[in-house]
């Protein structure tokens, strides 16, 4: 197996983070956000998930659980190259895969940003059903489960348009496998959300209908609630935005935010 990966170093850092793209993407699309940390002395690593881009495996076929733990792999490493806080950027499919790696071990993350995280998926699923979809997709995990309608991703034509064309996407429809694990992982982070432990910052498009924002609240307003000291989760909804709100006409401001965000926090650390 191999994952391809790019590190993108910052002069003078004073943080690191990772980020991690969504189903049927690619990190490359993250350049925009790359460049705003590290003109803020923010390093950053992305990398595309196992059947992604220019990683091996079959084209956007995965179990999602696998990706978490991929995913703390990375996170890892990261930690053992680099004597830096590490921050956490995950969009949609990226965002529940960042929330359940930091849940299942959130040690050395210093913070998490979000970003139309899937922690719910539309149509939205009883847990019951998800999880004996996710049985039945670990044994037929080729059948297409549900179209995915790339017009939903922004209200940016040309966003839409070279999402399309884009060698490195994936276009057709969601496999079993793939969309069953994730409803089912999306069930089991909203529930665990009591025990969130790092500040952590969410960023929603008002007009989002490819994940269930009903979920994404929950999990705001139950996440760390059962931790002695709670962590500052902030949700923002972003009016006249879809799913990929950092390629809406308020990207730009967004990333910025985010890489303000960061830097206040490392500021606080005293870094």
């Amino acid at each position: 197996m191999y994952l391809h990966g790019v590190y993108t170093p910052a002069k003078q850092p004073k943080a690191i983070a990772l980020i991690t793209h969504g189903y049927a993407e690619h990190a490359d699309r993250y350049t925009p956000l790359v460049k705003m940390l590290t003109r803020h002395h923010i390093s950053t690593y992305r990398y595309d998930h196992f059947g992604h881009g220019k990683s091996t495996g079959p084209r956007a076929q995965v179990n999602v659980n696998d990706l978490v733990r991929q995913h703390y792999r990375v996170r890892q490493q990261i930690q053992e190259q680099h004597q830096l806080p590490l921050f956490l950027i995950g969009h949609s499919m990226g965002g529940l895969i960042t929330a359940a790696s930091t849940l299942a071990k959130p040690d050395g993350v210093a913070g998490v940003v979000l970003t139309g995280p899937a922690l719910g998926i539309n149509p939205s699923l009883p847990g019951p059903v998800a999880d004996a979809l996710y049985e039945a997709g670990k044994l037929l995990p080729k059948i297409p489960a549900s179209p995915f309608d790339p017009s939903g991703l922004s209200f940016d034509p040309k966003v839409v348009e070279h999402y399309k064309h884009d060698p490195l996407n994936y276009v057709g429809p969601v496999p079993l496998l793939t969309g069953s694990s994730m409803a089912a992982l999306g069930k089991r982070v909203v529930e665990r959300a009591p025990h969130w432990s790092p500040d952590t910052l969410i960023i929603v498009g008002e007009s989002d209908e490819i994940v269930d924002q009903k979920a994404i609240h929950e999990f705001q307003q139950s996440a760390g609630k059962a931790q002695p000291a709670q962590p500052n989760v902030d949700l923002m909804t972003i009016p006249a935005a879809k799913h990929e709100v950092l390629n809406e006409a308020e990207g730009p401001v967004l990333m910025a935010l985010i890489a303000e965000w960061i830097s206040q926090r490392c500021q606080a650390d005293g870094k």
